[in-house]
């Protein structure tokens, strides 16, 4: 069966203002991307391609076509295509270049790439102070370093100027202002605002795009990203994004899936906060006893950007009255499988699989799983998609999707279909 998804694997940096590529399709083995994102921590991804050498056209120092290529100084952009319709699924730069050659033809090489988050992390300290300004504001002074003296350097892939312009989908109704005194010193901005900035508001915040092709991160952008409060439900669509059933054949709209693994989410559990705003302030403490007696102490330890001791306490119990899980405590689905070949034969929904690759859409969106476990009764798991591992080789491509209960990662939405109505009793 041929894949209904087809991917281009391509190479390349600016010369001038144009992106000139190279697409390796032709020459890849297999790919894998894997993405992760939990909030108040920046999210992160990784790709690696293989690609096929026997031709000696990709040997450094030899005689073929890409013996020159300055493979470090590159990017690397995955599209995947789906129905005549190309989305993004990952771009980042590349970071290593490794090749195995046997010197009797058979030879391979793999290619990695980050993207721009973890590589503006190699930048240099320097003293930053930030007042009253949001998660997306000082994610922007990260991945832009022409806007402040010393500050992030970010690859530039030969391009002549830096551009950054991010997609902010909502402002966190659990927002909060950040403040980094100049007395704080000399500081690695990255490390900042994934250690201080981003558990103070709780938000979310994963890399998209490195081009200015796009649509979605759009105004001329190089860096593109993503930044939510939490809310992505309420933005994104009515309803789940993506629904997953045992259904044969698929209605419109549904996708078919395997492998599922269910969880108590036990990891996520946090019922005590100890909360020191960078600014020298003194250390606040926020606990539940109750939840701490089920399951132990669970806490997190964080120097945040909070202005006062007030909203030091004030994000301690923000982490504590979410994760402490008194009353959402339940086994729900942790992850599952869907893939290209599966949406075939089970006749899922193609735009859907589509969706699910493109990375604006298919990382940190709203889901559910129906399904019947084995001795008990149909069940509906309201989950969030945080994260994604895709593997694709010329015979298949597949998603496996890590999964975390709505009811914990996004924040109330009142009259919702799915979720209740305010002032409804759901039971009858």
């Amino acid at each position: 069966m041929a894949q209904i998804t087809t991917w281009a694997v391509n190479v390349g940096r600016y010369s001038g203002a144009s992106l000139s590529l190279t697409d390796h399709a032709s020459r890849t083995l297999g790919l894998s991307i894997d993405q992760q994102c939990d909030p108040g921590q920046l999210g992160t991804g990784r790709a690696t391609v293989t690609l096929d050498n026997s031709d000696g056209e990709l040997t450094p120092g030899g005689s073929g076509t890409y013996a020159n290529v300055d493979w470090l100084t590159s990017g690397l952009f995955l599209e995947a295509t789906v129905d005549s319709v190309s989305v993004s699924v990952f771009h980042g730069v590349i970071t290593d270049f490794a090749m195995t050659d046997d010197g009797n033809g058979n030879s391979a090489v793999t290619l990695t790439a980050l993207d721009v988050f973890q590589v503006v992390g190699r930048q240099e300290s320097f003293t930053y102070s930030m007042t009253n300004t949001s998660t997306a504001d000082q994610l922007y002074d990260m991945t832009s370093p022409h806007l402040l003296s010393n500050a992030t350097k970010v690859p530039t892939l030969g391009y002549p100027t830096m551009r950054t312009y991010w997609e902010e989908l909502n402002a966190s109704t659990e927002s909060v202002a950040h403040y980094l005194p100049t007395s704080a010193g000399s500081v690695v901005l990255g490390d900042v605002i994934n250690n201080s900035v981003m558990p103070n508001e709780q938000t979310v915040a994963f890399p998209t795009i490195l081009d200015d092709d796009g649509t979605y991160v759009a105004n001329d952008s190089w860096v593109g990203f993503t930044v939510d409060g939490l809310a992505r439900a309420g933005v994104y669509a009515t309803g789940d994004v993506f629904v997953f059933t045992e259904n044969d054949p698929m209605p419109t709209g549904q996708l078919p899936f395997r492998s599922l693994v269910r969880d108590f989410h036990v990891d996520l559990i946090t019922n005590a906060a100890n909360i020191t705003a960078l600014n020298a302030g003194t250390e606040q403490t926020y606990s539940d006893e109750d939840s701490q007696e089920r399951y132990g102490s669970r806490t997190r330890v964080y120097q945040t950007t909070s202005t006062d001791d007030a909203q030091a306490l004030y994000t301690a119990q923000l982490w504590v009255n979410r994760y402490s899980y008194k009353e959402t405590f339940d086994m729900t689905a942790a992850a599952l499988q869907v893939s290209d070949s599966m949406v075939q034969s089970r006749t899922g929904d193609v735009a859907k699989w589509r969706g699910l690759l493109d990375v604006t859409v298919g990382w940190w969106n709203t889901a559910s799983v129906t399904y019947t476990p084995t001795g008990g009764s149909s069940r509906t798991d309201e989950v969030v998609t945080v994260g994604r591992t895709i593997d694709a080789t010329p015979a298949d491509t597949t998603v496996t999707l890590r999964l975390r209960p709505q009811s914990v990662y996004l924040a109330f939405i009142l009259d919702d279909t799915e979720r209740g109505v305010l002032d409804t009793n759901k039971l009858g």
